[in-house]
């Protein structure tokens, strides 16, 4: 800070252009091709043509970043799979009720259980040691 002044606290590399970078000729390659010769790939699969028809290796990741940067969107999406439905909640208080027990040395010397113990209908939550109902946040 010294001999430099502010400057000094400033990255050496602020404003240059990154090595791995990608040229913007290859990236209007990328888009031209998808859009031209290839309109009905996937990014994946259309990332495999590039390298091995096309002679261009990028990543996959990198293809679909220059692709979404020019709002072309992949024809076969990933879609998220739910392995179950949910469940709604029990309309009445008392209804459903999830338990849970933990034996275990809670205080000195005797062996205690935690039970607690979740209304499907309102979420509240009681707990119990030995007969001794605690009721948290009330």
């Amino acid at each position: 800070m010294r001999l430099n002044g502010p400057k000094a606290v400033i990255h050496g590399n602020r404003d240059r252009k990154p090595i791995n970078a990608v040229d913007g000729k290859v990236k209007d390659l990328v888009v031209e091709l998808k859009t031209g010769k290839y309109p009905g790939t996937n990014f994946s699969h259309f990332t495999e043509l590039l390298e091995r028809l096309e002679g261009i290796a990028l990543s996959r990741p990198t293809v679909h970043r220059i692709l979404r940067q020019t709002e072309i969107a992949s024809p076969k999406r990933k879609r998220k799979i739910r392995n179950h439905k949910l469940r709604a909640r029990k309309d009445c208080p008392g209804l459903m009720v999830h338990l849970d027990a933990s034996p275990y040395y809670w205080l000195d010397g005797d062996e205690l259980t935690l039970h607690g113990a979740i209304d499907d209908a309102t979420n509240l939550l009681k707990f119990f040691i030995n007969n001794i109902i605690f009721t948290p946040f009330a």
